[in-house]
């Protein structure tokens, strides 16, 4: 598949039209609309509509591209994540277990403590 078939691929996939990309990218709606159909965008316009996509949109399309199938699962998630997200994501982790029943929490720490010293 080529750029422009994956670029496709990825509006419709994504529910993205030329008029929110247009929006977010300063490239005009119809040189994003001619692209889809056939006609060349600079490749410095192109990169910038490309930039203007929602992250996972991004992501998908550069997946796509490399010819990789595209994979949303946490752990993949992870891999490609930022440090801040991580961060975030650390944070998240944190606050759900501390919510939790901390006398459970206890109960399957001594559990996996007593299994590894064993």
């Amino acid at each position: 598949m080529d750029y422009r078939q994956v670029f496709d691929k990825t509006l419709r996939e994504f529910q993205i039209t030329a008029k929110s990309l247009s929006e977010a990218s300063g490239v005009q709606e119809r040189q994003i609309s001619h692209f889809r159909n056939g006609k060349e965008l600079m490749t410095e316009t192109f990169f910038k509509v490309v930039e203007a996509m929602p992250t996972e949109a991004k992501k998908y399309f550069y997946t796509q591209l490399r010819g990789n199938s595209y994979s949303n699962t946490l752990e993949s998630l992870i891999e490609d994540a930022s440090d801040e997200e991580i961060e975030s994501a650390m944070l998240a982790i944190a606050r759900k277990w501390k919510s939790r029943n901390i006398d459970t929490l206890c109960l399957k720490g001594a559990e996996i403590l007593k299994t590894s010293l064993s």
